[in-house]
């Protein structure tokens, strides 16, 4: 909405295709999703919603365990049909569930950027630092991007990412975390 409120042409993909939720969030009540993309019923366009502030939101089904893991052919498609989208837009954020499955990786090595969410919480950090183990050994990704979430102030945050940083230096080499706030 931020981003939006500053002039830029804002999507958002809810990646978390078995238990999607963007659109309960944005009080919007889609009448298709991404699964009739993947299933060849509507094309991308025809499934993005008007959200908040100019935001365009791409939804995706909640309960739906055939959406959890894509077939490559079906990731293929899905990836044609954003390209279809760049012309429309200047942010593409793309809201992934938490973990490492196939789907998750997949939509992360496709971002231009990955911007890893964490709180102050010991399994939070555990996660961020998992996830970005296995973009690192796994696919090669040596850049990742931090938020802070749900901490009382600055210096909460800043230990978040020491922590998390501290524990990268060590075990990952060349792995760059960028702190970009809370």
């Amino acid at each position: 909405v931020s981003l939006s409120r500053l002039g830029r042409r804002v999507m958002v993909l809810d990646a978390d295709l078995g238990l999607a939720n963007i659109d309960i969030l944005y009080g919007i009540h889609p009448v298709y999703n991404i699964g009739h993309v993947v299933r060849g019923e509507k094309t991308l366009s025809e499934i993005i919603m008007d959200g908040p502030a100019g935001v365009r939101i791409i939804p995706a089904g909640s309960g739906f365990i055939n959406l959890t893991h894509l077939t490559e052919g079906q990731k293929l498609s899905l990836l044609s049909e954003f390209e279809t989208l760049e012309d429309s837009l200047d942010i593409l954020l793309i809201d992934t569930s938490a973990g490492i499955s196939q789907n998750v990786i997949y939509f992360n090595l496709a971002a231009d950027d990955c911007v890893i969410v964490a709180t102050s919480e010991p399994t939070s950090i555990t996660d961020a630092y998992a996830m970005m183990k296995v973009m690192a050994t796994e696919h090669g990704t040596k850049h990742f991007k931090l938020l802070v979430n749900m901490v009382k102030d600055a210096p909460e945050a800043k230990s978040v990412y020491a922590n998390i940083s501290q524990v990268t230096d060590r075990f990952l080499k060349d792995v760059a975390i960028e702190y970009i706030g809370y």
